[in-house]
């Protein structure tokens, strides 16, 4: 491995595990986000870097005033009715696939589905609110 491809490797470990451990000591829920937030944002100039920041980060102000000032009045919730059909059909698939392991035990598809549901339960009360 060349030297420049060594630094840049641990430049994206550096900042990836700083941002993981930045958000477990903020208990944000979904602390490993960061880590793939920052993995997407370095780039290979400080220049790049800093640009692509810097529009993550308005962009995040602008949905976030947003979603505070967006008209929920006649919100019911039913777009989660659906939502909730679906993550029912995903376990059901998801332990199917389990299931048809014999030797392995992959349960990734199982965690993903799980990942899913909990993000429904997250978002389901900002919705309301």
């Amino acid at each position: 491995m060349k030297t420049e491809e060594t630094i840049k490797l641990i430049k994206y470990v550096t900042g990836s595990v700083a941002a993981v451990l930045l958000a477990a000591a903020l208990q944000l829920q979904f602390a490993y986000a960061a880590g793939i937030i920052t993995l997407l944002t370095i780039q290979d100039t400080k220049k790049e870097t800093v640009r692509i920041t810097a529009k993550r980060m308005i962009i995040f102000v602008i949905m976030t005033i947003y979603i505070e000032l967006e008209d929920k009045t006649d919100y019911t919730g039913s777009c989660f009715d659906e939502l909730d059909a679906m993550l029912v059909n995903l376990k059901k698939e998801a332990l199917r696939y389990m299931n048809n392991h014999l030797i392995t035990e992959d349960d990734y598809y199982y965690e993903y589905m799980q990942m899913s549901l909990q993000n429904k339960i997250t978002w389901k009360p900002c919705c309301r609110s």
